[in-house]
């Protein structure tokens, strides 16, 4: 054996154990990988002078000319090389690069306690930074199951993408899902940039033909919603709202004379307007005369006041002139006191009260 062939046989085995430590591909596929390269290399020797990506594309094409080779082998060969060459033989480098510049001081509750932080200051939503959570501890806990020490590197995110590629087969968007949150980890964070990660290998996106119901199939499904929650799904569906808008929506949202809703602090923190359905308007006038009823049923059934008069100086006196006579506070002894009390405080103090089983029937909407 020739020392060249000894070297050919040495970059084999450190791309194979590579894998097997990066966890990049399942075990029994590594193999597989590995032969690929290896024929890569080979066709590589006897092809010189092309670039890389020059050399990738002869080299797919070849294999598409072979008989009993099929597409996905075709995909798994150019993940194989592109592994090779973009994280294993340049990650080494990048890797030593990072190592000298130490950014992160602290353990993985630091490091997620900062996270957090900054997605609160950005007013990121509660889902959101759920998520984007869940990324960081997933990262992490990669980090300690390859045996990855140091601070977090532009490598380990690679391998960390390729990873859910290949052996946990993620679809594109939950891949992309995943690499947002490694980007607000290492941006704002760790101050540091994610470069050249088009390099990292992607989930496959396939084409999707959209399912879409037909009249009489909507219109059974809304005949099968319980009627107490019937015009909050009319509502979703007519409207395009997300749930979370639908909980927020207030009166003051809806337009009957334009027919317009406003969803104010949506997806993003933005507003923005929506349809108000034609065949919707004579039931959501109805429902709203119906909890203005309520309401004032709450304010005439409103325990007496406990506590004495607040002083006229008052910040609560000064923009509710009749607080003190109309809104009370007491200590309810029973569910329906319980909702009398709170239905006296003043509209703009209410965060939410169900009433009757659904959000919509808040009297506090009317503010």
């Amino acid at each position: 054996m020739n020392l060249a062939h000894r070297s050919f046989e040495r970059i084999l085995d450190g791309y194979a154990e590579f894998l097997r430590k990066r966890q990049l591909a399942p075990p029994k596929h590594q193999p597989h990988l590995v032969r690929w390269v290896r024929e890569f290399l080979v066709f590589a020797m006897e092809h010189p002078g092309h670039t890389f990506e020059q050399t990738l594309d002869m080299f797919l094409a070849a294999l598409e000319e072979q008989t009993g080779v099929k597409p996905w082998q075709i995909r798994q060969a150019m993940d194989a090389v592109r592994i090779y060459r973009q994280q294993y033989r340049e990650g080494a480098h990048e890797a030593g690069e990072d190592a000298s510049k130490k950014t992160w001081a602290g353990n993985e509750d630091d490091l997620l306690a900062r996270t957090r932080e900054i997605l609160r200051l950005r007013h990121y939503a509660r889902s959101t930074e759920k998520t984007y959570l869940n990324w960081v501890r997933r990262f992490l806990s990669y980090r300690k199951r390859a045996g990855l020490t140091g601070d977090p590197t532009a490598a380990d995110v690679k391998a960390f993408l390729t990873r859910l590629a290949m052996v946990e087969r993620v679809s594109a968007s939950t891949q992309n899902q995943a690499f947002s949150a490694l980007l607000l980890l290492f941006r704002e964070v760790l101050r540091r940039d994610l470069e050249e990660m088009e390099q990292t290998v992607r989930a496959k996106r396939g084409r999707r033909l959209p399912t879409v119901l037909s009249v009489s199939e909507v219109q059974t499904l809304l005949n099968a919603v319980e009627s107490e929650y019937k015009l909050m799904v009319k509502l979703l569906y007519g409207s395009g709202l997300r749930l979370m808008e639908l909980l927020r929506l207030r009166v003051k949202d809806i337009d009957f004379d334009a027919g317009l809703i406003t969803v104010r602090g949506g997806k993003g923190d933005k507003d923005r307007t929506t349809l108000l359905p034609e065949s919707l308007r004579g039931e959501l006038r109805a429902h709203l005369a119906k909890v203005r009823e309520w309401h004032k049923a709450d304010l005439k059934l409103t325990p007496p006041r406990l506590s004495p008069p607040l002083p006229k100086s008052t910040v609560l006196s000064g923009n509710y002139s009749a607080a003190i006579t109309r809104y009370t506070w007491s200590r309810p002894s029973s569910d329906a006191q319980s909702r009398h009390a709170a239905a006296a405080l003043p509209a703009r103090c209410h965060v939410g009260l169900a009433s009757k089983g659904t959000v919509l029937d808040v009297p506090s909407r009317l503010a």
